[in-house]
């Protein structure tokens, strides 16, 4: 998987942590890095 930029890293390794640990465990981590995930991880076919 690939990101462009600051943000869309942020939003990738929230994704990542997220599908591999689960929610719990990326909500722990936008609580202290103080980012809120913005919306739709888009796929590709």
């Amino acid at each position: 998987m690939t990101a462009g930029g600051i943000t869309s890293g942020f939003e990738l390794a929230l994704h990542l942590i997220d599908r591999e640990l689960g929610s719990t465990y990326a909500i722990q981590v936008e609580a202290t890095m103080e980012y809120e995930r913005r919306g739709t991880v888009w796929r590709a076919s």
